[in-house]
């Protein structure tokens, strides 16, 4: 992967610039690639549990409140309606 800085004046700056980049990537690599799972269900589990994180439902499908696996973020987390053909 490469980098244009621009308007960054000294090959110093750019230098420190990149290399703090490359940190922050090997950093978030491994979540960013475990987030993009084929399983996306699996990313997530009821929270608090299954029968009070209803949040709505409508026409589409029901809304849960559920929590990320990988980050530990609530999520409002639409389950849709899909009717096989």
């Amino acid at each position: 992967t490469s980098v244009v800085f621009v308007g960054v004046a000294s090959a110093a700056k750019k230098e420190d610039l990149a290399e703090q980049l490359e940190a922050v990537v090997q950093m978030t690599a491994p979540a960013a690639t475990a987030a993009f799972t084929e399983d996306s269900e699996g990313n997530y589990e009821w929270y608090p549990d299954k029968d009070s994180s209803l949040l709505g439902e409508g026409s589409f499908g029901k809304t849960h409140k559920m929590k990320g696996k990988i980050d530990g973020q609530l999520y409002a987390v639409k389950m849709i309606n899909v009717k096989k053909a």
